[in-house]
């Protein structure tokens, strides 16, 4: 018995690190059957090198499930998308597209939100230390 492929999902997780978002792109095919597929995760067309795959897992069903994770920059220009070969398709073809356009915004809500916090911390900053000079210059 064929199964098709019933579930594919792409997600974002991303991480705050030194004013850069870092994203953990996720790849999950759920579903399929037979197990034998391969799944890659493309920045242009061109195929990731760092990316880390669950392996091929079963389901209770007796089909078959696969996820495939690549950690990216959230500012870095491009499309990614997720390539999926199985013998059920006709042929590759990628299942979901995520677009750079998605990314930037995510991105710029991050930057956006960092540059409040920083400014706000500088103004505190700065009163606390014309408060101190004040204080002193009427300590005299």
């Amino acid at each position: 018995m064929l199964f098709p492929i019933h579930q594919l999902f792409v997600c974002l997780r991303g991480k705050l690190l030194m004013i850069t978002v870092k994203l953990n792109l996720i790849c999950l095919a759920t579903g399929f059957y037979p197990r034998d597929i391969e799944m890659n995760i493309r920045l242009d067309e061109s195929v990731l090198v760092n990316q880390t795959s669950s392996g091929i897992r079963p389901n209770d069903d007796g089909s078959f499930q696969m996820r495939t994770s690549v950690k990216i920059d959230a500012n870095h220009n491009g499309i990614y998308d997720c390539l999926v070969k199985h013998s059920n398709l006709t042929q590759a073809q990628p299942i979901k597209t995520v677009y750079h356009q998605i990314l930037s915004a995510e991105s710029q809500q991050w930057s956006l939100i960092m540059g409040i916090k920083v400014t706000a911390a500088v103004v505190i900053f700065l009163l606390l230390i014309g408060y101190c000079i004040y204080r002193k210059i009427q300590m005299l």
